[in-house]
């Protein structure tokens, strides 16, 4: 959606409620909630890399397209458990586990707790949005690489509103 379709559900906005079309009224409050939603999450995604200096305008167009990318892989896991995904807020059923205990063999370590949600996310990040061909220089007068996965992206943590 770009900023034509925003100002115009805007002004759609405007004559729907001069109109006293309810149905208007909601679809034109629905798109302007997903504009400044979708505009909102790149900008969290973005913030991070505003002090970085880019040397090439590819590099940043990757960025943005990886984070958009999440952004919508996200929204559609999220969307299969049947509830709109907010950016700073994540509502889901009070069925759904937020933190999860696992029992493990080591004794020093008997039991660890992780964050479902993030867990879940954080292993579609590594597996959709790993680098597989990450090249490691080794050796500089054979001009051989180490070719390796990296993936620096990760989920530390999702704030959940239960709704009961």
């Amino acid at each position: 959606m770009n900023i034509k379709v925003y100002i115009n559900n805007g002004k759609n906005l405007g004559n729907a409620i001069k109109k006293d079309d309810l149905n208007e009224v909601k679809r034109c409050k629905n798109l302007i909630v997903i504009y400044d939603s979708l505009q909102l999450a790149h900008k969290c995604i973005l913030n991070p890399f505003y002090s970085e200096r880019w040397h090439r305008m590819e590099m940043g167009g990757i960025v943005c397209t990886t984070g958009s990318r999440i952004i919508k892989h996200t929204r559609e896991l999220v969307e299969q458990i049947g509830r709109p995904l907010e950016l700073d807020i994540c509502i889901l059923p009070a069925t759904f586990p937020e933190n999860y205990e696992l029992i493990t063999r080591d004794p020093s370590r008997p039991k660890v707790v992780i964050s479902y949600p993030c867990s879940l996310l954080n292993l579609i990040i590594k597996d959709y949005y790993t680098n597989d061909q990450y090249h490691v220089l080794v050796d500089k007068e054979e001009h051989q690489y180490e070719i390796r996965s990296e993936n620096s992206i990760v989920f530390l943590f999702l704030k959940l509103m239960v709704h009961i």
